[in-house]
Parts: structure tokens; C-alpha cells; sequence
């Protein structure tokens, strides 16, 4: 232990000179990531830092705090969406299922029952 701190002060810098000269650090690669999305669904984003940023592999959400959502195609003839339909049909094949499971299992009971 040491309590005068101008020695203190020298041993932290020693200590910081020693961790800098070994680099404790040892970066193998910078991976060229690919990063991208859909310019139907978002207009514009800022990078992350700005010059040669990225969007994912940041430590936070910055870039999609950013981005400006697309305007909507009125190109569509008014129809559903492909996922709307996809889960009515899923709810209608569960009614059914539903009611079939049920009308047997009451069937399957009544003599128990008279």
C-alpha cells in the first residue's frame, strides 16, 4: 500500500505504461460487415459514427433512432395483407378444430350421461 500520492501518482503511470506496452488487447481481424435494409421501408438512416459507420454491431440504437420510415406505396388495390389472411385462416382451422375435438368428446360421454 502507498499513501503519499506523488508515489501513488507514479505507480498508476507505471501501471498504465505496462498495460499499454503489452496490449492486452489483441484484435485479429476487423470484419467487413454487410449490413443493409430496405429502402421500401425506411427512406434514410445515419451511420453510426457517420463516416464509415454501421447500423448493427454498435453499442446502441442510435442509427435506428435515426431512421425516417419510407412513404407508403398506394399501389395496392385495397386488399389484405398476405399476413392478415394467413391468420384469419389460422383462426378459423383452430375454431374448427376446436369445435370438432369438443363435439366428439361430448358424443363420447352422452351414454355415461343418461
Amino acid at each position: 500500500m502507498e499513501y503519499d500520492a506523488a508515489k501513488r501518482a507514479d505507480l498508476v503511470k507505471r501501471m498504465q505504461s505496462r498495460l499499454y506496452d503489452t496490449g492486452y488487447m489483441n484484435v485479429m481481424a476487423y470484419p467487413n460487415a454487410l449490413e443493409a435494409y430496405r429502402t421500401d421501408q425506411i427512406k434514410s438512416i445515419t451511420t453510426m459514427p457517420e463516416a464509415a459507420g454501421n447500423l448493427w454491431g454498435q453499442d446502441g440504437y442510435w442509427s435506428w433512432w435515426s431512421a425516417v420510415p419510407a412513404a407508403r406505396a398506394e399501389d395496392s388495390d385495397g386488399g389484405s395483407s398476405t399476413g392478415v389472411v394467413i391468420g384469419i385462416v389460422a383462426a378459423v382451422v383452430v375454431v374448427v378444430g376446436l369445435g370438432a375435438f369438443l363435439g366428439m368428446r361430448r358424443r363420447s360421454t352422452a351414454d355415461d350421461r343418461e
